[in-house]
């Protein structure tokens, strides 16, 4: 007897046209994502447009441009300085704590660095 493979039906690229506008909950809707986290995308620089004083609806076409962006920015290698030159240390951590060995075998911890 052979298993039984459901395959779930390929979600559609998109089902909403990329000019028209699309509220908080459409658009948390269509991105798969928390109301929340569109709230969160607004504070970030998601684009949106104001109606009145508290309508505020998304393009889709401009979310998905700005969603690209910024994947492409953080997926982008990091830059290094030219000539090879890299960033100096930073000071040591002060009061961090370090566990050392003592010459009779035990393990103690002591401060580094000094209290300002």
């Amino acid at each position: 007897m052979s298993a039984v493979v459901h395959e779930l039906p390929a979600r559609p690229a998109s089902t909403v046209a990329p000019d028209r506008y699309l509220s908080r909950a459409g658009l948390a809707e269509h991105l798969d994502i928390h109301v929340k986290t569109v709230d969160r995308m607004v504070r970030q620089g998601c684009p949106s447009h104001t109606f009145g004083r508290r309508l505020r609806k998304f393009k889709l076409a401009e979310v998905d441009r700005w969603i690209e962006e910024r994947e492409r920015r953080t997926m982008a290698p990091s830059r290094k300085r030219p000539g090879g030159a890299q960033h100096a240390p930073g000071p040591a951590p002060r009061n961090e704590v370090v566990m050392q060995e003592q010459p009779n075998g035990t393990i103690s911890p002591s401060r580094t660095g000094s209290a300002a």
